[in-house]
């Protein structure tokens, strides 16, 4: 989507208005680096604050039994 969207506004750079050439520049750009962070940050975005919404209670109660299992081998909790 981002592709043909680029090469939309790409045709516009020979035009002989000025702020369409411009924009032909500035929008293929845009959308590259929208799109490179859709695929990039945003995932690991997910990853590192991991909303409840995707993950579910599941981690959190994973994390509580790895917390007793540390407990019981006495071992420091995760963070110190």
């Amino acid at each position: 989507m981002a592709l043909a969207i680029s090469v939309g506004y790409g045709a516009l750079a020979v035009s002989d208005f000025y702020l369409n050439r411009v924009l032909s520049r500035l929008v293929p750009l845009t959308m590259a680096v929208s799109c490179l962070v859709a695929l990039t940050l945003l995932p690991a975005s997910y990853l590192h604050f991991r909303p409840r919404f995707l993950f579910g209670r599941t981690d959190r109660l994973l994390a509580r039994a790895a917390a007793r299992i540390r407990r019981r081998l006495g071992e420091a909790p995760a963070g110190h």
